[in-house]
């Protein structure tokens, strides 16, 4: 039901103007449309066609009803269960990592477990209260349907849809499972980071974590077509408001392996989530045969302080980047 209902929603998105079709989201529909998504927005009186570059509304009123009713809908608690999201994206997680990658054959990686955070619900600590963290093995997540007022009305303040809280965490805890696991493994084999806010260990779980949602879910292709198409669209959202400083910042910890900081770490700048959720994005592969490379350059021999072994890829010294950031660079499929 989660499923169909987010699908019909991403279609509505497009129906009603307020969602732009991407790369993913267009996939998306030309796999479903004809089969799942248009019977049943036609069961619920909106007739639509997609001709694969736009989706053309009969009753454009009619559509909106059912975009808020939708919206509506996938607010309603029963529908998730953040605990056993987290324990199942885990496992499906670490079984993948089993195969794929034979430094971690040793590796005790069942130990990985989750747990809920435990909000202070004090001004300062709002950003951290509807964050994602690893300490040791464990990986904390926020439970959005046991927010307090104020962090519900703090954490919908950073979403693109506000009306959408539940799902927006359903969507990040996903992709946020598949990034603080790789912060556990490196605890596991003994990576250790001394530069400066962590950015070279940051940067490492950022560029493995979309690659390790697609393989994870590569048998699960409507639910990682919903994932994705909603995932490029946030990026999309944030990188129009991200300032030109930002951007290039970017690019200049992207291209170093997380050696450069994004930004002077004197300032607390708020774009974190940008920079890993883009460089997770960016980094992005459906092949296997791509993915397990990946992981071999970023956790084979490379123990003690990552800081200070860069991968066998990049060498000591290296340029500048001239990026200028503006340009998003989508994956290929």
């Amino acid at each position: 039901m989660l499923q169909t209902l987010a699908a019909r929603l991403l279609v509505l998105d497009v129906a009603c103007g307020g969602f732009r079709v991407g790369m993913f989201l267009s996939r998306l529909l030309n796999e479903f449309w004809e089969k799942e998504i248009r019977p049943d927005l036609l069961e619920i009186g909106v007739d639509c066609d997609w001709d694969h570059e736009s989706i053309f509304v009969i009753n454009l009123d009619k559509a909106r009803q059912v975009w808020r009713e939708t919206e509506t809908s996938l607010q309603l608690g029963p529908l998730y269960d953040y605990h056993v999201l987290m324990d199942t994206v885990v496992n499906q997680c670490v079984r993948a990592l089993q195969k794929l990658c034979p430094c971690l054959t040793d590796i005790a990686l069942e130990q990985i477990q989750v747990r809920p955070t435990v909000p202070f619900e004090e001004e300062w600590s709002l950003p951290f209260d509807i964050a994602f963290e690893t300490q040791g093995t464990t990986i904390a997540f926020p439970d959005a349907k046991t927010f307090s007022p104020r962090v519900a009305e703090y954490a919908a303040s950073q979403l693109p849809h506000k009306a959408r809280l539940l799902f927006c965490f359903w969507n990040r805890c996903f992709r946020a499972a598949c990034h603080e696991i790789f912060h556990c493994v490196q605890n596991l084999i003994g990576q250790t980071d001394s530069s400066t806010s962590s950015w070279v260990a940051e940067h490492d779980a950022s560029f493995l974590s979309a690659s390790l949602l697609a393989y994870a879910l590569r048998d699960e292709a409507k639910l990682l077509g919903i994932l994705l198409a909603q995932w490029e669209a946030e990026i999309v959202h944030l990188h129009a408001l991200v300032p030109r400083e930002i951007k290039l910042g970017y690019t200049q910890w992207r291209d170093s392996f997380g050696r450069v900081a994004p930004w002077d770490p004197s300032v607390l700048s708020g774009h974190g989530l940008y920079v890993k959720d883009r460089l997770a994005f960016e980094a992005l592969t459906f092949n296997e045969d791509q993915f397990k490379t990946q992981l071999s350059l970023i956790l084979e021999d490379r123990k003690g302080d990552i800081s200070k072994i860069p991968p066998k890829c990049l060498l000591m010294e290296y340029p500048v980047s001239s990026d200028s950031g503006e340009n998003l660079i989508f994956p290929r499929l």
